[in-house]
């Protein structure tokens, strides 16, 4: 067995040997060596996984993830933080251009979006020019940083939009769109996200 190794890291290098581990297996080595190198205790499905910009990202402690995690920082000032004990369930994209806070024990739904900045400017800056180009090729801009404080708890199909804080507490719905600041311990739900109840 160890031979048969060997040969193919010889032949193909580690990485190519990672990605043909069988997925536990994988996984167990991909959270190990992530976890050495971040300080931190990481445990993510490292399927289908896509993490752009590791320098401007801190962990904390404990996280969790499922399949599909996409993190992302865009640009040498970008940051984001995770608190200890975060975890996320599948095809959770979070994205910084700025600064992105995820506190402490915070439980994050599957495909949920958490990003601080939009492809172009706000609606009142909105020129034909910049209309014209693709939305692809318009400039990225942060519209202020998002802070989610600590044990918030996120619904599927949540997105939490540039320049928010969520309280200590919270609960955003299933499927909510929040584009304001979350109160602590307060229930927030639909599109845009409202209160509902403390």
């Amino acid at each position: 067995m160890l031979a048969r190794i060997r040969k193919i890291i010889k032949r193909d290098g580690f990485f190519i040997l990672l990605i043909r581990t069988p997925s536990k297996l994988r996984d167990m080595l991909a959270n190990a060596i992530f976890s050495y190198l971040q300080g931190a205790k990481i445990n993510i499905n490292w399927a289908d996984i896509k993490i752009i910009g590791l320098r401007g990202m801190l962990f904390r402690g404990t996280l969790s993830a499922g399949r599909g995690l996409w993190l992302e920082t865009i640009g040498d000032d970008a940051s984001i933080e995770f608190g200890n004990g975060v975890n996320m369930s599948d095809w959770v994209h979070i994205a910084a251009v700025r600064q992105l806070k995820i506190g402490n024990g915070v439980l994050i739904g599957s495909k949920v979006l958490i990003t601080d900045h939009a492809h172009g400017r706000a609606s009142h800056e909105l020129t034909p020019e910049l209309l014209s180009m693709p939305p692809n090729t318009r400039p990225i801009v942060s519209k202020g940083r998002v802070v989610i404080e600590d044990n918030v708890w996120i619904g599927d199909g949540a997105i939490i939009l540039a320049n928010v804080t969520i309280g200590e507490g919270a609960i955003i719905g299933a499927n909510s769109v929040v584009t304001r600041d979350v109160e602590p311990f307060s229930v927030y739900a639909g599109t845009p996200a409202r209160k509902l109840a403390r």
